[in-house]
């Protein structure tokens, strides 16, 4: 918020990110898109995303991707955010 004028400011990242990530969403990324990390970028581990992109090609990132839709349905959504919405 501006100090002079208090008209809110938004920041580039707040652009990039979604405010509150949700494990639903992480899931269906997970399953759908975990081939090429699509989850990854999503909850903000770029450097991770970009590790599933590069290695799509195998089929590591595909299971990779599968395991943790797994994981992200059976967390409790506090947990989720205690971990992905600091």
């Amino acid at each position: 918020i501006c100090l002079k004028c208090g008209a809110r400011q938004v920041s580039f990242s707040s652009l990039l990110l979604p405010q509150k990530r949700t494990r639903l969403i992480a899931a269906i990324l997970a399953f759908g898109g975990g081939t090429i990390g699509l989850h990854k970028f999503y909850l903000g581990q770029i450097v991770r995303g970009i590790i599933f992109f590069f290695f799509c090609w195998s089929i590591i990132p595909t299971i990779l991707g599968f395991i943790d839709g797994a994981i992200f349905l059976s967390m409790s959504d506090e947990s989720f955010d205690m971990k992905y919405n600091k």
